[in-house]
């Protein structure tokens, strides 16, 4: 999965794969990041498959915490958790639902 671009709450938002300094303040790894001001969402070149979906989704759902002003109201670490869930749940959503052929 290698889209240009995601739509979201304030309009499109660009999608990249780039070699990046990938850690965060903590000197922690990071697989993406998501620019507010660029409207970028940047991953890293090295994930790949899940992963990177997992990933995508995560920094897709920054930018809708984002869009609607959430992350001036939450934590940094609810930011993150919010993100983490979410992304892991759309991810898996749309992983499965590509494997599963039952239609209700």
């Amino acid at each position: 999965m290698k889209p240009r671009s995601m739509w979201g709450a304030h309009g499109p938002i660009s999608v990249r794969v780039a070699t990046l300094p990938f850690v965060d303040e903590s000197n922690e790894s990071l697989y993406g990041l998501y620019d507010a001001d660029a409207r970028t969402i940047t991953i890293h070149p090295e994930i790949t498959g899940y992963l990177r979906a997992e990933t995508l989704e995560h920094e897709w759902v920054h930018s809708v915490l984002a869009d609607c002003g959430c992350d001036q109201i939450i934590t940094r670490d609810q930011n993150e958790w919010v993100a983490m869930v979410l992304g892991k749940a759309l991810a898996s959503r749309l992983h499965y639902s590509k494997r599963n052929t039952h239609t209700p």
